[in-house]
């Protein structure tokens, strides 16, 4: 009888939840950018702006992001610039990745080329948009996101910023926040019991007691 009461209290299944492996500065709030790593993409990558500013990059209000004006010196052949950093997987599962974009053109009279931005995990492209016509004052949004299988290891996240035309001072800028990588990890949930459990568990303790007074 108490191995079947031991039983029934422990029964319980598995659950899927979600373990953070922060990036570091993923939201920019530091202001600059601390834990990034920046740089030119391509042998003919341009960038006239590499900054941490003030921007409504989701469409749910202004908050710190970084900001790339990018461009190549050959016409037609993408290039411009990227962000990274290194991120450690702390054990072998499955990974979440998401960064969200922005491309606003302020200054011109709208642009062609809104720019091509990459999500990059372990130098494999996982996600990717293409703002391409892009409207004066009016901001283009994305979210990138991919979910990979991971050994546990030292990988790199980046975002790559592309467009083939030069950048000058009327090339729209490009915003990225929320950088994240997600651990999906599975912990043990209590299985809810049925509604006529609890009384059937009362009368087998019940029992129990009084074989046990019986025997004494």
């Amino acid at each position: 009888m108490k191995r079947i009461l031991a039983a029934l209290a422990a029964s319980a299944f598995l659950s899927g939840t979600a373990d953070a492996a922060v990036l570091t500065n993923g939201d920019f709030e530091t202001g600059d950018f601390t834990g990034w790593t920046t740089g030119m993409s391509g042998i003919h990558g341009q960038n006239l702006v590499t900054a941490v500013q003030s921007f409504d990059v989701t469409g749910a209000g202004a908050s710190l992001a970084a900001v790339v004006q990018p461009g190549t010196d050959v016409v037609g052949q993408y290039a411009g610039a990227f962000l990274t950093q290194t991120f450690t997987a702390v054990a072998d599962g499955l990974y979440d990745f998401s960064v969200d974009i922005a491309s606003y053109d302020n200054v011109g009279a709208g642009n062609m080329d809104g720019g091509l931005v990459n999500l990059v995990i372990a130098d494999m492209i996982v996600s990717s948009v293409n703002f391409a016509d892009i409207f004066l004052g009016v901001a283009e949004r994305a979210t990138l996101s991919a979910s990979r299988t991971l050994a546990a290891g030292s990988y790199d996240f980046t975002i790559q910023v592309l467009r083939q035309f030069n950048a000058d001072v009327t090339t729209p800028l490009i915003f990225a926040d929320n950088a994240s990588v997600t651990h999906q990890t599975v912990a043990p949930a209590a299985v809810p019991l049925p509604a006529g459990m609890p009384l059937m568990l009362l009368a087998l303790g019940a029992i129990a007691v009084m074989g046990s007074r019986r025997r004494s």
